[in-house]
């Protein structure tokens, strides 16, 4: 770039040379021609020594700092793609997770309800069971209750029947009524 500036420096001045270069070719065209030259050599000294590298030295800074502006936007693009790939993985693997979790919940879930659906039958059969323990046992003890009354009923009557010699029809009326008083209880 600086030698670029530095040749094309003639460049720009060659207007002043060409006026001092056309003219008349007098003592005095000379002499205006040979101050023309030199002040074009001092301004393109002035210039070279002193303007130039300033420039040269701005656009190097301003070309370093668009090079690390770049280069840093290269870093935040590099690192933001590693952060994407970084969060695309572990989205899978959350979603992978997730769905282990939910398959094991659900075979958590049947084995409950198997386990349940077991208890539940061994229970209804226990009460089943005990059930028809105490309908066998209420049978039994209300068939004694029968037997029990009837045998004393039996013996009121027989007793009766020895005190006073009834007749059949006395007989026939304490039977109804012994019935009657077991059909009560």
């Amino acid at each position: 770039m600086q030698r670029l500036l530095i040749s094309a420096l003639p460049l720009a001045l060659f207007p002043t040379l060409a006026l001092a270069a056309g003219g008349e070719s007098t003592k005095t065209g000379s002499a205006d021609k040979i101050a023309a030259i030199l002040v074009f050599c001092v301004v393109t000294a002035f210039l070279a020594v002193f303007v130039l590298p300033k420039i040269f030295g701005l656009l190097r800074t301003r070309g370093d700092a668009i090079r690390d502006e770049i280069d840093a936007a290269e870093m935040a693009r590099a690192q933001a793609k590693d952060a994407l790939s970084e969060y695309q993985k572990s989205l899978s693997d959350a979603k992978a997770q997730a769905e282990r979790e939910i398959t094991a919940a659900r075979a958590q879930a049947q084995v409950i309800a198997k386990e349940l659906g077991n208890q539940a039958q061994a229970d209804l059969a226990v009460m089943r069971d005990r059930a028809i323990k105490d309908i066998e046992t209420a049978k039994r003890s209300a068939v004694g209750e029968v037997y029990d009354a009837a045998t004393r009923q039996s013996a009121v009557i027989a007793e009766r029947m020895l005190r006073e010699q009834m007749t059949s029809a006395d007989d026939e009326a304490l039977r109804e009524q012994a019935l009657s008083t077991m059909s009560a209880r």
